[in-house]
């Protein structure tokens, strides 16, 4: 189930008309990976003419998609869920050209290939019936198709002809892409890459459905906050990033063609495959330190509004106060220390003891330092009054407990470069606050913190569907 309330606002899709498009403007996107709309002559000539002979007479045979007529199923990219049925092209132009549907069946010429950048270079077979067929469409006289052709080397052409109604499943591509609708109509639903995790990928390690969603059609209304979408027309194209998650509901006896082609992030993957194993390093340790910041930053904002609204007093308002608040902590730790964590599937009493046990730690150490400049300084007032030696204890005990997500936040603190304190004074405090232990005390958080940035990268990864 997709929590819609998690879902932030997107912008509108921006839309050019095709006399106002400019190469600029085609770069920018194409660069920035963000998509574009536009808008052609409606009352122009057809691309594809399936009236042509090399159309009309060709008997090579092809697969067609195909679901039962009754069915409200899409259409989708995995070779198990995808049924075919096998028909002579020049069958399958007839009945589109006589507006002929079968009874029984809902019938899609996806994905045709007509050109491959890889059968010119002879390691794949292109027929040479698919080759005539390609050059009887008029790519050059679409300008901004013909900008493309001449500025990036297309890898595939593909042709898409629907007799009926169809709806292809939301899923990404390895490619850029623009998708030209050349009769009929689509209504297209963009999703960016950034919400991955909530669109519940295939497994990164399938070759049919890794880049495939689990969402389901009727689910899709769920996802309008984050969607981008757009009625396509004919003369009508949409550029769709390589990575953009889309959806294609299509009018029934649609013609359409798409042109993959290269991005930057393409080139750089598989242009120095030598880069690889550092690329991927360096993409998990970035994706994990964005989850890092972002869990860091929602935990402290969770105890700032339950203070806002009195569900937290204030621990930091006077010696009382913060020595209750240590006193409740390192009672906790005593009962977890005390009880015997379960060996497998632990309990959710135990599950709720250490998340009290993580709420307290958290609401002791989430402050920066500017708050510690006049609150946290009643830790190392304690020894004044002659309350080091039990404090002392407590507090050491309390840090060298810490659950992995507390230790990270404390190592945070430790590292702060905030204005208001100079390094030395920081360090001063600290110091003061740890004194002999400082030494174990800084090997455990460091640890614990590597600990919890594991343990995020992992679960990251997991919602990615790249890892189990």
């Amino acid at each position: 189930m997709i929590d819609a309330r998690r879902l932030k606002r997107e912008m509108e899709i921006v839309e050019y008309p095709s006399n106002a498009l400019t190469s600029e403007h085609l770069n920018k996107h194409i660069h920035s990976f963000e998509p574009c709309v536009i808008r052609g002559d409606s009352n122009g000539s057809p691309m594809v003419d399936v009236t042509n002979e090399e159309f009309t007479r060709c008997n090579e045979v092809v697969d067609v998609s195909c679901l039962p007529s009754n069915s409200d199923c899409e259409f989708k990219g995995s070779i198990s869920d995808r049924k075919l049925l096998l028909l002579e092209l020049k069958e399958y132009c007839e009945a589109f050209i006589a507006r002929r549907k079968m009874n029984d069946l809902k019938l899609y010429l996806s994905q045709l290939c007509l050109y491959s950048s890889d059968a010119n270079e002879n390691s794949s077979p292109l027929s040479s019936a698919m080759r005539r067929i390609y050059a009887t469409i008029q790519h050059r006289t679409v300008p901004f198709i013909d900008f493309i052709m001449n500025s990036y080397e297309v890898d595939q052409t593909n042709l898409w002809m629907n007799i009926d109604a169809s709806t292809s499943a939301l899923h990404y591509d390895g490619f850029h892409n623009i998708l030209y609708v050349d009769q009929g109509s689509k209504h297209i639903t963009l999703i960016s890459p950034k919400y991955t995790e909530i669109l519940y990928p295939g497994s990164s390690h399938s070759l049919s459905t890794a880049n495939h969603s689990s969402v389901a059609s009727s689910s899709i209304s769920s996802l309008s906050e984050i969607s981008l979408t757009s009625i396509l027309q004919p003369g009508d194209a949409v550029f769709i990033p390589e990575g953009w998650w889309h959806r294609v509901r299509s009018q029934e006896f649609t013609v359409a063609l798409n042109y993959w082609f290269r991005s930057p992030v393409h080139s750089i993957l598989y242009d120095r495959p030598h880069m690889m194993p550092y690329i991927l390093r360096s993409l998990v340790l970035e994706l994990t330190a964005q989850e890092v910041d972002k869990r860091q930053y929602q935990s402290t904002e969770q105890i700032k509004q339950r203070r806002e609204k009195g569900e937290l007093v204030p621990i930091y308002g006077s010696i009382e106060q913060l020595r209750s608040h240590i006193q409740r902590l390192h009672q906790t730790i005593t009962i977890v220390e005390q009880g015997a964590a379960p060996s497998s599937i632990q309990s959710e009493q135990w599950n709720s003891l250490i998340r009290i046990k993580t709420d307290l730690e958290l609401e002791f150490l989430t402050c920066t330092l500017s708050e510690m400049k006049h609150s946290w300084l009643l830790l190392t007032d304690m020894e004044y009054l002659g309350e080091d030696e039990l404090n002392g204890k407590m507090i050491h005990r309390i840090i060298l407990s810490l659950e992995p997500i507390s230790a990270y936040r404390l190592l945070r603190l430790w590292d702060s470069t905030e204005t208001k304190w100079t390094p030395d004074e920081t360090r001063t405090f600290f110091d003061a606050l740890l004194q002999l232990k400082a030494k174990d005390i800084q090997d455990y958080i460091v640890d614990q913190s590597d600990v919890y940035r594991k343990q995020v990268g992992q679960d990251f990864l997991t919602r990615l569907n790249i890892m189990e």
